[in-house]
Order: structure tokens, then sequence, then C-alpha cells
């Protein structure tokens, strides 16, 4: 009896999932995620359970605009960018956005916040997409073009990135360190890291973190990662965190909700 007492209680409870599961699924998309979406064009953009992905061109170069179904404008933006060698980093039905899950984690966990991700292509061996995004962005002409596109203006930025986008990244620091009025450098507030702090680029963050009380910065290390070591070299301020993670494969570290995980309890300034 008591072990069908328990049995009915757990159908109960994944009932009750499920429900709140097929309920999520038909939420009307606020207003500020449905004017983001009409903007755009609805035909350039794939509509899921938490979110919309949605695709334009930024001179030539291809953009997604992550819209999160429950999404309330606050000017806030977060760029990321996809290391190399990422297999899902296109327009697919296994393409990046379900394989990172960004619309998920976003709307779980970070309604206020719009993700413009470069979309790059998949295995490339060479750098230069990297770089003419990085590019894009410093120059300001990747946000501009967001703007446009969006009617949603990005106030405050957070740049993050796995593996080697290491690359675009620190090329960003280090404008902002060489000019620090630029309008950019003045939005760039917060900066994730995925397994990405590599030896070259330690001074670079130390510089920038330790410019602005403003500034804030998060590594997140796997086991047996190079980038732990590296996170040491980092100088010591209350506005850095390397978060060691139990996940021992560098690639999971941007798949599976991780990035919901990663966002959960954190107060982000």
């Amino acid at each position: 009896m008591a072990n069908l007492k328990k049995l009915t209680i757990a159908l109960g409870l994944s009932l009750s999932a499920f429900a709140a599961q097929r309920a999520c699924a038909f939420d009307p998309p606020t207003n500020d995620a449905q004017r983001i979406v009409a903007r755009m064009n609805p035909s350039n953009c794939n509509e899921t359970t938490y979110g919309f992905y949605c695709y334009i061109n930024v001179n030539s170069k291809l953009v997604s605009v992550i819209v999160p179904r429950n999404y309330i404008s606050s000017g806030k933006c977060m760029i990321h960018f996809h290391g190399l060698r990422v297999a899902s980093w296109d327009r697919t039905a296994s393409g990046t956005i379900q394989y990172f899950k960004f619309v998920d984690s976003l709307y779980m966990e970070a309604p206020d916040t719009l993700m413009i991700a470069p979309v790059g292509s998949y295995g490339s061996s060479n750098y230069s997409l990297q770089r003419d995004y990085g590019e894009l962005t410093q120059n300001l002409k990747l946000l501009d073009g967001v703007d446009a596109r969006t009617d949603e203006t990005c106030a405050s930025i957070i740049v993050s990135g796995h593996s080697a986008a290491y690359r675009p990244i620190t090329q960003l620091l280090g404008n902002a360190n060489n000019y620090p009025s630029n309008r950019f450098s003045k939005m760039l507030k917060n900066v994730f890291l995925f397994d990405a702090l590599y030896s070259s680029s330690v001074s670079g963050y130390s510089k920038w973190i330790g410019s602005s009380t403003e500034h804030y910065a998060w590594n997140v290390s796997p086991s047996g990662s190079s980038t732990r070591p590296n996170s040491l070299k980092i100088a010591k301020s209350a506005r850095y965190t390397n978060v060691l993670s139990s996940i021992s494969n560098h690639w999971n570290l941007v798949r599976d909700r991780y990035f919901a995980e990663f966002l959960r309890g954190r107060k982000i300034p």
C-alpha cells in the first residue's frame, strides 16, 4: 500500500511537470518579445517553447538574435562568440541554438537579456571569421545593425565565449583598455569565459578588470583544464571569479543547459 501511495505521488508530480511544460509551450510572448520579432520579420525567426532565434544580416555577415519568450526590455545585451569545431553552429534543425540551449537558458534565468550570436561556419580551421566579427563589434557596426533591425538599444554589454572565442574577446578587451572612452568600452561591463582563459590573454583580462569598479569577469574551468592555473595569474580582485566546474568535458560547458546552470543564482551587475 505504501508503495502504491509513493507511485501515485510520483505519477502526480510527473503529470504536474508535464502539464506545466505543456502550458509553457502555449504561453504568449511578452509585448517586448513580440515587438522585436515583428521588427526583424517573423519569417526570419524560428519559434520554440522558450522563445525565438532569428537571423539577420549585418554588413553581409549572418548574426543570430535570441529573444526569450518572457523578454522584458532592459537594454542588457549579451554577445556570444563560439569556439572552433562546433558541429552545430549552423541553421539546421540540429543547429547551435538548440544544441547550446541558449533560448531555454535566457527564458529560465535571464529574461531581461537579448543575446546576439555571430554565426560562424562549422569546423573552420582559421580565425578570420572570428576576427571579422570582433572588428565588427569593436567598431560598433554589429550593435548598430542589431539596434536598427530590432528597435532595441543595447546600453549594457556582456561578452561571452567558449574555447577559441578568447581571440575576438581578447581583441575587444585590448581595444577597451586602449580606448576606455569609446562607446563600446563604456558599455562593456561583464565577461563570461567558458574554458577560454589562455595564457596569451591573461594580462589583458587583468588590466581590463582592474581598470574600473564596474568591470566583472568569470572563467569556468572544467576539471583538468589548462585554464585553471591561468586563473591564478589574474590579479586578485573581488570582481573576478574562477568557477571550478565538475564537468570534465571541455565541449559540455556549452551544451545541455549548462549556460542556465552558470547563470542561476548569480547576480550579474
